[in-house]
């Protein structure tokens, strides 16, 4: 009786034992499950950061580009303003003709495409 006695004592000492393990074992996962979804939110948050900012360095060179172009587009149609005379306009008109007159037209004069003096000046 004093051995059966002895014997449940330790076998409950060991189950007591197996239950702490068991819970050690169950709160270091917890933990090192915890610690791992916490970083990977950082590194999701860090990744996503990173794409905000990939896009916004994308938008703010495609705004740079469009800006430069308008300036250089319009730098060239102040050039083109500042040197057109009616007669690099009449040029022009003559480089662009293709020896045809056009089949109708309005008006009075007999060239409708260019000015054509009477008398060479």
């Amino acid at each position: 009786m004093q051995f059966q006695k002895q014997q449940a004592l330790q076998q409950t000492e060991i189950n007591t034992q197996q239950q702490k393990a068991d819970v050690i074992a169950a709160e270091t996962n917890y933990l090192v499950t915890k610690r791992k979804s916490e970083a990977d939110a950082i590194m999701n948050v860090t990744q996503a950061q990173g794409n905000a900012d990939s896009v916004k360095l994308a938008a703010d060179a495609e705004a740079y580009r469009i800006t430069a172009e308008a300036e250089a587009q319009s730098e060239a149609v102040a050039a083109i303003q500042k040197n057109l005379t009616p007669e690099y306009i009449e040029y022009l008109l003559a480089l662009g003709w293709d020896g045809a007159y056009p089949r109708y037209w309005l008006g009075s004069s007999t060239l409708p495409i260019m000015n054509i003096p009477a008398e060479p000046q």
